[in-house]
């Protein structure tokens, strides 16, 4: 009992169940069915945000999380002065982000705690969350290869009118997400595995390190067959990243002197490259392997707008009049693009509109390897141009770059990602006002934490999981930031990915913070 009060008042079941439930909202069916159910996670932060106001203010003693609000503070302006626009959705989004910035990265342990107790406390808040996570994205991710070894292959509509769709489609897992979600997702779980399994090598049950290995192999799967290059090449280079930077290179030299920093380097950098050339042949391998397994004909799965009729017998009519031509677009679709298949599956109550992702249009032969994003970004900063000091807000993000695209055929993309870049993402829609907040509170922890590192190697180090703890950490941290360059995820949209991104930071800058202050 004493264990579950703890976990109550450090707030970790309201994490966990967050994480859940955010999880779960990635697959676009159940975002729809879940998605009255974040407001109850609101109401509940907010709720304890005002009781830690009113009690200890344990919230409230992190420095840096002032800039994170003042951040929040100028996209309001934003909002006010584009509230034509969108003005409840984006109002929503502003204090979603303001509770998470409270939440995530201003927590801060009781002073009362003795040291060890608020270290045992990280660590076990650290294993709650990294675990809950590995099971659920292991059985999303599980029910996407499912989809594949069993050739499932379809679509359904959703409440909006937009369409979703499952399985393979144009030679990609789409499983029950986007491709590029689905993709990102893998990574990150193979880089939160690897530092897991890292910490259980000395700490851990053999079940929980079976677990891991088989999920391993289950995200590499699906990670090979989602064909996303941004996750894929992301996930490489941050591997190739921490095998150069923490990988104890002194061992493999067979001599008794210490090896120069000239070879050391060398060393690490061939290191780097064969971990970067070894895991993309490892990808490619698994992939083909995949495509090699006979799985017999493809089960088309098709459901119209006829299932939400109240008349059950008018639905089935309507349903039998539709299949003719879904199944004709589905077959057409499945040599063609995503795309193509929305055109070529029209019927009476089906409204073709793009689906969430990197959707292909029929005329545009001006993509390039980046898959149109140049001509995205190009727009993205004429818009920029226009409205430089607050921004725009992210739903206005799209009416206001449309019309500065060089070539309208990539305006579907458009709409359906943002301009695929977060850094833009940020200037666009908060302008330099809120991008000189978010500017200054990476420098202030980047310099907390640089500080941190340098009376830290002045101590004994102890040997205990935090350090690799804090090497996952960096890495999720850095896959993130990679990724970014490619997607817009962590700003402005509430979804799993902004939340782990700011746990994440939370984590870092609290350590970061309480190490500079203890050595001043």
């Amino acid at each position: 009992m004493t264990t579950i009060r703890k976990l109550w008042k450090e707030n970790i079941c309201y994490k966990a169940l967050l994480l859940i439930l955010l999880l779960l909202m990635l697959v676009p069916y159940l975002h729809q069915e879940l998605a009255p159910l974040a407001k109850i996670f609101l109401i509940w932060g907010y709720g304890y945000i005002i009781y830690d106001f009113v009690t200890g203010r344990t919230l409230w003693k992190r420095r840096s999380l002032f800039l994170l609000l003042g951040f929040c503070a100028c996209y309001a302006v934003t909002i006010f002065l584009n509230r034509e626009t969108a003005f409840t959705t984006n109002l929503k989004a502003l204090l979603y982000m303001a509770m998470f910035f409270i939440l995530l990265c201003g927590s801060r342990r009781t002073e009362q705690n003795k040291e060890t107790d608020r270290g045992e406390m990280l660590r076990r808040e650290i294993t709650i969350l990294t675990r809950t996570m590995l099971v659920v994205t292991f059985l999303l991710s599980l029910v996407c290869l499912m989809t594949f070894l069993l050739n499932l292959s379809g679509q359904y509509p959703l409440a909006d009118g937009s369409l979703a769709y499952l399985g393979m489609i144009d030679g990609r897992l789409w499983g029950l997400y986007n491709a590029n979600t689905g993709g990102a997702l893998n990574a990150i779980s193979v880089v939160t595995i690897l530092f897991a399994l890292q910490v259980q090598k000395d700490t851990g049950r053999a079940f929980w390190k079976a677990f891991y290995l088989i999920s391993l192999v289950v995200h590499v799967s699906c990670l090979s067959l989602s064909g996303s290059r941004t996750a894929l090449l992301a996930l490489l280079a941050v591997l190739s990243i921490a095998v150069y930077l923490w990988m104890p290179m002194e061992h493999w030299v067979k001599r008794k002197r210490k090896p120069g920093r000239v070879r050391l380097f060398l060393l690490r950098v061939l290191a780097a490259i064969i971990i970067f050339m070894a895991g993309y042949a490892v990808c490619a391998l698994t992939g083909a392997l995949f495509h090699t397994i006979p799985r017999g004909e493809v089960q088309r799965i098709t459901i119209t707008r006829e299932y939400r009729e109240e008349n059950a017998a008018a639905e089935t009519n309507a349903q039998e009049s539709a299949n003719g031509k879904i199944d004709e677009g589905m077959e057409t679709g499945a040599a063609g693009s995503a795309g193509d298949i929305i055109a070529e599956a029209p019927s009476e109550n089906t409204e073709t509109e793009v689906p969430s992702g990197e959707i292909t249009s029929p005329v545009r032969t001006d993509g390039g390897v980046l898959t149109g994003r140049p001509i995205l970004w190009r727009a993205g900063l004429q818009t920029f141009e226009k409205h430089p000091l607050f921004g725009v807000t992210r739903e206005k993000l799209v009416p206001a770059t449309v019309p500065e695209l060089s070539n309208p055929a990539w305006e579907p993309d458009l709409t359906a990602g943002g301009v695929h870049n977060g850094y833009l993402t940020v200037l666009i829609c908060s302008g330099i006002t809120g991008t000189a907040c978010l500017l200054a509170y990476v420098v202030v922890n980047v310099w907390n934490f640089r500080k941190a590192a340098a009376a830290k190697k002045q101590r004994k180090p102890k040997k205990d999981s935090i350090p690799t703890l804090r090497k996952g950490a960096i890495a999720l941290l850095l896959l993130f930031l990679i990724m970014e360059l490619m997607e817009a995820r962590v700003l402005y949209q509430i979804n799993f990915f902004l939340f782990l991104f700011w746990l994440i930071v939370g984590y870092l800058t609290a350590e970061g913070e309480d190490a500079y202050e203890k050595n001043l």
